[in-house]
């Protein structure tokens, strides 16, 4: 009787099948990982972009207000606003000027004490 010609090493033809599977899913799971890395690289290329548009856009805002600043603060522009609002000058005797001592000055306590009451216009 014949005997069963059967492979011993049947479990080595088990290793290549194996092997090349591990071999498709490192690449499979690599190639995956390349796509989803490309695509976030080009997503925060994306975002750099608009977050430096938006800061440009904040700078130039920035630089119109510093130019309103420059224009509503210069004595000619102050002048015309209080005439707007019906200010006037002062008249000298309603000035008070009070002369300090620079600082890290040492100040006797006595003659130095100033107190200082305005007094309303009298019409």
């Amino acid at each position: 009787m014949p005997k069963s010609r059967r492979s011993p090493a049947s479990i080595l033809r088990l290793g290549p099948l194996l092997l090349a599977g591990a071999l498709g899913g490192f690449l499979a799971v690599s190639a995956i990982g390349w796509v989803w890395h490309r695509n976030r690289n080009e997503a925060l290329v994306r975002e750099n972009a608009q977050q430096r548009r938006q800061l440009e856009a904040v700078q130039k805002a920035n630089q119109l207000l510093e130019f309103g600043l420059l224009g509503a603060t210069r004595p000619e522009a102050l002048f015309e606003r209080a005439r707007s609002l019906g200010l006037v000058r002062p008249d000298p005797s309603q000035v008070v000027r009070v002369e300090l001592l620079p600082l890290g000055a040492y100040a006797p306590p006595g003659p130095f004490a100033v107190q200082l009451a305005v007094r309303p216009d009298r019409r």
